[in-house]
């Protein structure tokens, strides 16, 4: 049985001068010889002889498609993530809130139900993997922005993956507030909307 580990040599042995666009250094590339001692290198060596090989027709075109398509996708990068960061603390602040003073003893009491269904939502929107949350929101993605792919139709997955982190982040924040001094602004005659807005918003803000 021949040994399966043979050595491979290969020799470049002409070089390769490209020329990039002005502003950066010509790279020349010399002859190189390449040898291993597996025979699954192979494959290795010959995409790094077809890398080399390149002639500076492709490199130029690479640099126009780099300098053409980098740039807008910097930017749809920032767009959806600042858009869906935006739409998730939307959905998530006031839901966080809720679910913060709907407890019994809370300054807005919810029904029982209602609050075992916010936070039973909640709780199973985090725990569903987002590859198969993006598949499941796919016809809401239609609904909402016409089309199931593309840059504007991530964003709907990406909201329904952030807000209920959101909103237990809020409600966990909400609930370290001083319960004396909620109380001490109920008794003073301030209203629930006015207790949320000037007291627990800014009294959870730092944590």
């Amino acid at each position: 049985m021949p040994d399966s580990s043979v050595t491979i040599s290969v020799i470049l042995a002409t070089s390769l001068s490209v020329s990039p666009p002005s502003g950066f250094a010509t790279m020349t590339f010399t002859p190189v010889s390449l040898t291993k001692t597996t025979q699954s290198s192979y494959p290795l060596a010959i995409m790094m002889l077809s890398i080399l090989a390149s002639s500076s027709a492709d490199w130029a075109e690479a640099w126009e498609i780099f300098r053409a398509e980098f740039p807008l996708a910097i930017w749809e990068t920032v767009w959806v993530t600042i858009l869906s960061t935006l739409f998730a603390f939307v959905i998530g602040l006031p839901l966080g809130v809720l679910l913060a003073c709907g407890d019994r003893d809370g300054i807005l009491p919810l029904p029982r139900p209602v609050k075992a269904l916010l936070g039973f939502i909640v709780n199973v929107l985090r725990s569903i993997p987002f590859i198969i949350l993006m598949i499941l929101v796919i016809p809401l993605s239609r609904a909402i922005v016409g089309t199931s792919v593309g840059t504007a139709a991530t964003v709907v997955p990406l909201v329904f993956a952030a807000f209920p982190f959101v909103a237990r982040m809020v409600e966990s924040s909400a609930k370290e507030v001083d319960r004396g001094v909620v109380e001490a602004s109920l008794s003073m005659g301030a209203s629930v909307g006015q207790v949320i807005r000037k007291v627990i918003l800014p009294e959870a803000l730092p944590s």
